[in-house]
């Protein structure tokens, strides 16, 4: 998905879930049969939303901090070790623990920097009932990266843009150019070191906002499935599909093949029934590019299939697919197939297996081409 379908999936998430603030069946009341525990574990869930509004506040304050001299509070370094850093230790640790396996720390930097403006504004509704008008979020899209993705961020742009100054103004103010109010004690060394911080986070997020490119209309499923593949001229090699969509195949071949050339292509996608089904696009290669292993990596553009290899694609990206991944343990595995189906089944999808090998070995010794129906 593009960056903007990215945003508005998560403005719509936060908008809808801080409204349960305003309902009389909101699942934070008493009356909703939730005992203090899952209304607490409830409202951490919620309070998540704050920490865009915290991480700009926190960016503007520093701001403040440095340009003006003013400090919002006053605390001594034994306050600052008592409280600040063990607070700072554990906020760190919680996070570490609860993003694990999913992203690393910086990620976690990141997708707050990201969102931090639509959870801000998505606050007010909380108390205010939303108007904004119901969008369908985009399931396809591309992304060029650059300063129209860059700007996206623009809350985040201006408030660094300021700490950015700030930091400059008050590190000339420290080397007595300009007239500048002191900061007292470790106030100033400390706001210099979190601005900095800060800005380097800031930094990195515009950069691997500005550089990302999504150029691939249709998320593409991986796998690895036999396939013959023809040209026009009448010859036919194997080939190995790398990855699937309705918009295109990456395939593996031995040779290189010239961008352009229009191919067909035949293969077999697993159906829900576990049984391998045969389909044929016709297609042309949009990309070549030699892979490390030695073969050639072709980006299959399709500009045709019929309805019924249309389908049969269609439900193995996003049904037997997704279900593969829900159960990881039930899945193809070389010569060992799912424990979890019944005998007849795994001999059924065996007899579909050793089909498609057959009749892609016929294709290819020419037999009975696929690819001339």
């Amino acid at each position: 998905v593009d960056l903007d379908g990215y945003l508005l999936q998560r403005d719509r998430w936060a908008r809808g879930n801080l409204a349960v603030f305003r309902l009389p069946e909101s699942p934070l009341r008493r009356a909703s049969g939730l005992d203090w525990r899952q209304r607490i574990a409830y409202f951490s869930s919620l309070f998540a939303y704050g920490s865009g509004f915290v991480r700009l506040t926190m960016i503007a304050l520093l701001g403040a901090v440095l340009g003006l001299g003013v400090l919002p509070a006053r605390v001594g370094v034994f306050e600052l070790f008592a409280l600040w850093v063990p607070s700072t230790v554990f906020a760190i640790t919680a996070t570490v623990a609860l993003c694990r396996g999913h992203m690393r720390l910086r990620e976690s930097s990141h997708y707050t920097l990201v969102t931090a403006e639509i959870f801000a504004r998505a606050l007010r509704c909380a108390l205010f009932p939303s108007r904004t008008k119901f969008k369908v979020t985009p399931k396809e899209g591309t992304d060029t990266g650059g300063w129209p993705a860059v700007r996206r961020l623009r809350l985040v742009l201006g408030l660094s843009l300021l700490l950015g100054a700030a930091l400059v103004w008050r590190i000339l103010g420290d080397a007595h150019i300009v007239a500048l109010r002191v900061l007292p004690g470790i106030a100033g060394p400390f706001a210099i070191a979190l601005a900095v911080w800060e800005l380097a986070r800031v930094v990195q997020t515009v950069r691997n906002v500005g550089r990302r490119r999504q150029r691939r209309v249709q998320f593409r499923f991986p796998c690895r499935l036999p396939a013959a593949l023809g040209d026009p001229s009448g010859s036919t090699i194997t080939a190995t599909v790398t990855d699937a969509s309705v918009a295109g195949l990456g395939v593996t071949v031995d040779d290189a093949i010239e961008p352009g050339t229009m191919l067909r292509l035949t293969t077999a996608v697993p159906g829900v029934d576990a049984r391998f089904d045969f389909i044929t696009v016709d297609g042309h290669a949009r990309s070549c590019r030699r892979a490390p292993d030695g073969t050639w990596r072709v980006g299959l553009q399709i500009d045709a299939m019929d309805d019924e290899s249309r389908r049969r694609l269609v439900t193995f990206c996003h049904v037997v697919h997704p279900w593969r991944q829900l159960r990881p343990r039930l899945v193809w595995a070389g010569p060992d197939y799912m424990s979890g189906v019944g005998e007849m089944q795994r001999r059924e999808a065996f007899d579909s297996l050793d089909a498609v090998s057959l009749q892609l070995d016929n294709i290819l010794r020419g037999h009975h081409s696929l690819l001339e129906t």
